[in-house]
């Protein structure tokens, strides 16, 4: 007879932490389930559970030795968990990784404490009058994210944030609170007591519209302000620097401002001839836009054709390239910056696979003219001398990196600043059968899902779409420039650069 025999290869030794889960938060002296999973090996096993503290990973601490166990007794803090199993045979399994190794991560788990909290500002007993400025500001602490409440037991809700202005609280005597909460649901609150008196004199504030803010020329916008102190009755007057008298109530509502920025006043005026004033600035941009016929002139720079997936680096220099135009006031200036080199290793923004925009980058390390570092379109490391010279790189920086949300305040700060840094949906972009008014053909993009950098130089809301500068060379879309639907190229967000520095 022949018997057979079938020898299994052993299985590994596996092993996973089932509880706690990774970053999950506990009240400090909270009963904590440490449980694990063990496969593979050969059994019985031991277990050894180890931790350190965020703040000292240096020092590891042992605390338990069973399959699963509670423990209550952490210090508020952040901590990394890690479990070693070792079997019979003497093999070894940690997870999720040996934590004696160098920069080894852990299940993190954070031990919170009851929050604080505490009113730094205004002193408890302050006393202003109606429509002062009052500046409220909290001191606090407890495991993030906080969230943070003030509130009147005359006004009700203030504010949620940790510090705040208003010139808004009624005559009264005020209890003033400050609320912090975890997101474990533990609070703490301080309370003060701040005396608002009427004013001795007439004053005025403007409620609405706010300072800064940005209107379409076709919003409808609120005017409205606040009146104290004086010898009523009162009489008003709402002017704006570049349409005149808009009126003489109150509170209105307008339609049609022009365009430009306008200092909007509010004047008060009581029987007895005293008055006051208070001023904000709205803007209302063009309906059309475009930096490539601004003045005259075209403020950007040529064209140009990538070869790999690097259209990030091209909408960053693009950017840079147009902005130093503006700044120096000559549209012919055209520096020609390298997107290779931020496409090298020189620059963590990305490569020929893909990026983000760079302007963090340019910034701190800077970015070489073309001359110096020639396009390749292809992933290289990082040069300390220029292509066809052993020369060093000079390096063009720039400040100030701004992010603007929305539509209408994207077209003010495009028309106030510049060419701004945009990512788009281009899997694809798709012919409409609109026409934009230089005849060129309206496109619509793929979705919400962004894939593509481009430079945004302009705008005609009037027939809703975007214009911005392509890096698929002269022979695609209009001269190398696409017209991009408003309905589903869904630009609500765009960077801007304060300045560039050359060399």
């Amino acid at each position: 007879d022949t018997v057979t025999v079938t020898v299994s290869a052993p299985v590994p030794l596996s092993v996973s932490i089932t509880s706690p889960s990774m970053d999950q938060s506990f009240k400090k002296g909270d009963n904590i389930l440490f449980s694990s999973s063990v496969s593979g090996g050969v059994p019985p096993y031991t277990y050894l559970w180890e931790y350190f503290d965020t703040t000292d990973p240096s020092t590891i601490i042992s605390f338990g030795n069973s399959d699963s166990f509670q423990k209550n007794d952490f210090p508020a803090g952040e901590y990394e968990i890690f479990l070693t199993v070792t079997d019979s045979a003497g093999t070894s399994a940690s997870y999720p990784e040996d934590p004696h190794l160098p920069h080894a991560h852990g299940i993190q788990i954070i031990i919170c404490e009851s929050p604080f909290a505490a009113i730094s500002l205004p002193m408890d007993g302050s006393v202003f009058e109606e429509l002062d400025s009052i500046h409220f500001e909290g001191s606090f602490r407890g495991c993030w994210p906080l969230t943070f409440e003030w509130t009147s037991n005359i006004d009700g809700f203030l504010s949620n944030k940790w510090s705040f202005d208003t010139k808004e609280l009624s005559v009264g005597t005020h209890t003033i609170t400050f609320y912090v909460r975890d997101p474990l649901g533990q609070s703490s609150t301080s309370s003060i007591t701040v005396t608002v008196n009427p004013s001795s004199s007439v004053r005025a504030i403007i409620t609405s519209p706010k300072n800064e803010e940005v209107w379409d020329e076709d919003d409808t916008v609120t005017f409205d302000a606040l009146v104290a102190g004086g010898t009523p009755p009162y009489t008003y007057t709402w002017t704006s620097s570049i349409d005149g008298l808009l009126s003489n109530s109150k509170t209105f509502t307008k339609t049609g401002l022009s365009q430009g920025d306008h200092t909007i006043t509010f004047t008060v005026t009581d029987s007895s001839g005293s008055s006051q004033s208070d001023s904000v600035t709205i803007h209302v941009p063009p309906e059309y836009f475009d930096w490539r016929d601004y003045k005259g002139q075209n403020w950007l720079t040529p064209v140009r054709l990538q070869l790999c997936g690097d259209c990030w680096a091209f909408a960053t220099v693009g950017v840079i390239e147009a902005k130093y135009n503006i700044q120096e006031n000559n549209p012919n200036l055209d520096i020609d910056l390298s997107e290779q080199y931020l496409v090298s290793d020189c620059c963590d923004a990305g490569s020929c696979s893909g990026g983000y925009v760079a302007f963090s980058c340019t910034e701190n390390t800077g970015v070489a003219e073309e001359i110096c570092i020639k396009y390749t379109g292809t992933n290289t490391g990082c040069p300390n001398m220029c292509d066809d010279a052993p020369i060093p790189i000079d390096l063009w920086k720039t400040s100030g990196e701004i992010t603007v949300n929305g539509g209408k305040n994207i077209r003010h700060a495009l028309v106030k600043n510049g060419p701004m840094y945009v990512a788009i949906d281009a899997t694809p972009l798709s012919a409409s059968d609109r026409k934009d008014r230089n005849g060129c053909t309206i496109y619509t993009c793929g979705g919400d899902h962004t894939d593509h950098g481009v430079v945004l130089v302009g705008y005609d809301d009037d027939n809703r779409y975007w214009i911005v500068k392509n890096s698929w060379g002269v022979l695609s879309g209009c001269s190398g420039y696409y017209s991009l639907d408003y309905n589903t190229c869904n630009i609500n967000q765009a960077t801007y650069i304060e300045s560039v520095t050359p060399p």
